[in-house]
């Protein structure tokens, strides 16, 4: 039978059969997307990855055993231009054929306490990609450094990340103000969260985020952190601090006065002493100007008749500095009479170039500046580095700004990178730039030429740890504590804590006792009647006394222990209670005696009496102190005690070069090969 309803069911079937694929064909689609790696879809970002691991093998390549990062936090910087200069890699694109940029584009070793950190950075057009790689020296390394063979481990411990959020940084990692770290970042497993933390000096779960270093010195500060498994973390940071300006002095070292004590003739003026004791001397210099002028000379020549002064400039590592002066009075007259030659040029107290300096004129030139300088490398003798080279700024110079960016490079930089190396062979121009607050920029130049074959002897680098300098420690200082909250004992480079454990302390405890009267003498109305002339009398009762016109007599302490009788001739005053007698709980009472003369006006005898005023008096009793008792209280204290030292110079590591495997000069002098 056929109806309406069969040819509608017979027509709906196929509609909703080919609805029900394509709905399941869809759902399939996303269900790839969502399980596959994102990077299958994304040509752009594969690419990058790919570029990422390229670079970093190349910067494996580039850091040998004699060019890695020696100290922790110590960090080292290449550019992808620089590993291309070294043939290590070539050219890197990104999918849509942009390619990176050659000097954006760089990768960073930083020296961690048990292994390296490798951060690359790569630009590629608009694609940017940051990637972390932890690298160290395993033996099965076929470069100097390699990733672990395990791909990834799985962090049991928490982890956290300590920062320098305030502090005026120098050139050489030293700063010059109060430096504030940060506890940056507190990291926890999957699942846990972090329940205790702090910040300081020695472990200690403070709940503070940031410490504060106010002191010079060199200090490392430790971050922890517990998680809810009591899962510790440890991160660290070396801080080094230096806000005390370097010294310098300046003296005649060559040069003739006159009867008069005025310099004729030829008058150089040089360093008598140049120093830092914390951060180093980094740069200095000589002129007849009181701004910075930092030319590395030592001494200088005086041409100008008159009073000339003399500036000399010294800066340390932090970036601090300072001035010492001198002035010359100079003629064109010796007068030869009494002639005074000053010649201290071999005197190198603190200041061993001075001899092998040659004597400049003063360099009146102001302005930003700068000059580059070769600070590691071995030359023969045409003139031609046959080793790497590692240039350094000789100075830079302001006209009273501040420097706020500089870098070395072969494009222009302020990366504040205060050394570049150079690696390949060939003619290397190297450039270095400044920049001052004031938006001045200038660069300098040096011209290096290397050429390093398989002839060429091996330059060979050997390091000696030159230990830091401390002051003298201070005498021990004791003090208590309170039992609940005692201090931390602890032996650091700079203080140590020590307990000296409990003591029995006698203590008294004292109490009000019985007042302590005197008899004073209270004047109460003057009577004129006839007496002698230098006498002053006195009425008491019924007596009258005469007394010699004089002072009281202090007459020394002596000590009563009832109440003393005062009369005309003789009165007390109340000194102290003396608790010197042993177990007493009741003390002795000292008093201070005066006396004077007196005579009976009775039997007095006077050529010639007159009328004398007479004063009446009565005599009362005053409280002039209270007795006390004391009883003895024994207690348990607990005390410790500390001293204290001054980190003068930090320690670190001297590098010597040689030609020699075995240079038994560097071995006697304690240096050893790397």
């Amino acid at each position: 039978m056929y109806n309406d309803y069969t040819e509608y069911e017979n027509n709906r079937f196929p509609v909703r059969t080919v609805l029900v694929k394509m709905v399941i064909i869809i759902l399939i689609i996303m269900l790839l997307i969502w399980l596959l790696p994102s990077s299958l879809f994304d040509g752009e970002k594969r690419q990058m990855e790919q570029n990422a691991t390229k670079f970093k093998e190349a910067s494996l390549k580039y850091y040998k055993s004699d060019n890695l990062p020696s100290k922790t936090d110590e960090e080292l910087k290449i550019s992808l231009k620089q590993l291309q200069d070294s043939k290590l890699i070539g050219q890197l694109k990104s999918k849509n054929k942009k390619t990176c940029d050659i000097d954006k584009s760089y990768s960073i070793l930083r020296k961690r306490e048990k292994d390296y950190l490798l951060t690359t950075y790569l630009e590629c057009g608009d694609n940017k990609l940051n990637k972390d790689y932890i690298v160290n020296n395993y033996n099965y390394c076929e470069t100097s450094l390699c990733e672990k063979q395990i791909k990834k481990e799985t962090a049991s411990n928490p982890t956290c990340i300590l920062e320098v959020t305030k502090g005026e940084l120098g050139v050489y990692d030293w700063y010059r103000s109060n430096v504030e770290v940060t506890l940056k970042e507190k990291n926890a497993k999957s699942g846990l969260k972090i329940k205790e933390f702090g910040i300081g000096l020695k472990k200690d779960y403070n709940s503070k985020d940031t410490y504060l270093i106010k002191k010079d010195g060199t200090y490392k500060i430790y971050g922890y952190i517990k998680d809810t498994n009591n899962k510790e973390g440890t991160c660290s940071i070396t801080i080094n601090k230096d806000a005390k300006k370097p010294t310098c002095e300046l003296s005649v070292i060559k040069g003739s006065k006159n009867n008069k004590g005025l310099y004729y003739g030829d008058v150089e003026v040089g360093f008598k002493s140049k120093k830092d004791e914390l951060s180093g001397l980094d740069i200095y210099g000589i002129s007849d100007t009181k701004e910075a002028l930092f030319n590395e000379e030592d001494k200088v020549s005086v041409d100008t008749n008159g009073k000339t002064t003399i500036y000399g400039h010294v800066k340390d590592k932090a970036g601090n500095t300072n001035t010492c002066s001198i002035t010359i009075n100079k003629t064109n007259s010796s007068s030869n009479n009494n002639k005074t030659l000053v010649n201290n040029s071999n005197n190198t107290t603190n200041n061993t170039n001075i001899i092998n300096k040659s004597t400049k004129s003063i360099n009146k030139e102001k302005g930003l500046s700068c000059d580059l300088t070769v600070h590691s490398g071995i030359k023969n003798k045409n003139n031609i580095y046959v080793s790497d080279v590692v240039i350094k700024f000789k100075n830079i110079t302001t006209n009273g700004t501040s420097v706020t960016g500089y870098g070395i490079g072969k494009n222009t930089t302020y990366s504040k990178n205060s050394t570049y190396k150079i690696t390949t062979n060939g003619t290397h121009m190297v450039y270095g730039y400044v920049k001052d607050n004031k938006g001045n920029t200038t660069k300098c130049k040096i011209s290096i030429k290397r050429n390093v074959t398989n002839n060429t002897k091996k330059t060979y680098k050997y390091a000696k740890y030159i230990p830091a300098k401390y002051s003298s420690w201070s005498s021990w200082k004791e003090d208590t504590y309170n039992i609940s909250n005692p201090p931390k004992f602890y032996k650091s480079d700079t203080r140590e804590v020590e307990n000296l454990g409990k003591n029995k302390v006698s203590t008294y405890k004292y109490s009000a006792g019985s007042a302590i009267y005197l008899s004073k003498i209270n004047e109460v109305k003057t009577l004129t009647e006839m007496g002698c002339p230098g006498y002053t009398y006195y009425r008491l009762g019924s007596t009258t006394y005469a007394v010699k016109n004089t002072s009281w007599i202090y007459t020394g302490k002596v000590t009563i222990n009832s109440t003393p009788s005062e009369s005309i001739g003789v009165k007390y005053e109340f000194d102290s209670l003396n608790w010197n007698c042993g177990n007493c709980t009741t003390p002795n009472i000292v008093w201070k005696k005066y006396t004077r003369n007196t005579v009976n006006a009775n039997s007095l005898s006077c050529s010639t009496k007159q009328n004398i005023k007479i004063t009446v008096t009565n005599q009362y009793r005053q409280i002039v102190g209270f007795n006390q008792t004391r009883s003895l209280v024994n207690n348990i204290v607990y005390k410790y005690r500390y001293r204290t030292r001054n980190l003068l110079k930090a320690g670190y590591t001297d590098y010597k070069y040689s030609n020699s495997k075995n240079d038994a000069s560097l071995i006697k002098q304690g240096y050893k090969l790397v």
